[in-house]
């Protein structure tokens, strides 16, 4: 096939573009900060269980998820590291050794919940544009 054929993917593609964006994240991550640091001063007073430590990326990522439909993982890395880096600097108080796997899972739940689910054409789209056909 060339690369013609592909009209219905490549305005998929475009309609996936369209909906996601830099601005759009780093505001939503902004905005989604707010309860997930306010999260880190109150749950230690609260919670004393893993689920405290695991909160704020589960917090962060609905968010973003809820916000904006980001397919790519740079655009998904942004919240992710910011929880990450901000996990392990709020807890550096208790000198607790979770601290820096706690950050790593907390990144990784980030991933996780911000990946949109996509129909089966947006990653036939996405698919073909990885393999440079579109």
């Amino acid at each position: 096939m060339e690369k013609s054929d592909y009209k219905k993917e490549r305005e998929t593609l475009e309609n996936l573009k369209k909906r996601e964006g830099l601005l759009g994240m780093l505001i939503a991550t902004g905005i989604g900060i707010a309860p997930t640091v306010t999260f880190f001063f109150v749950a230690p007073e609260i919670f004393t269980s893993v689920f405290a430590w695991i909160m704020p990326g589960v917090i962060l990522g609905a968010f973003v998820r809820l916000a904006i439909s980001a397919h790519s993982l740079k655009l998904r890395l942004i919240p992710a590291l910011l929880v990450f880096l901000l996990g392990p600097l709020l807890f550096l108080a208790t000198f607790n050794p979770f601290t820096l796997l706690i950050g790593v899972t907390n990144l990784f739940l980030v991933l996780l919940i911000t990946r949109p689910k996509l129909s089966k054409e947006e990653e036939r789209a996405l698919w073909l544009e990885r393999q440079g056909k579109l």
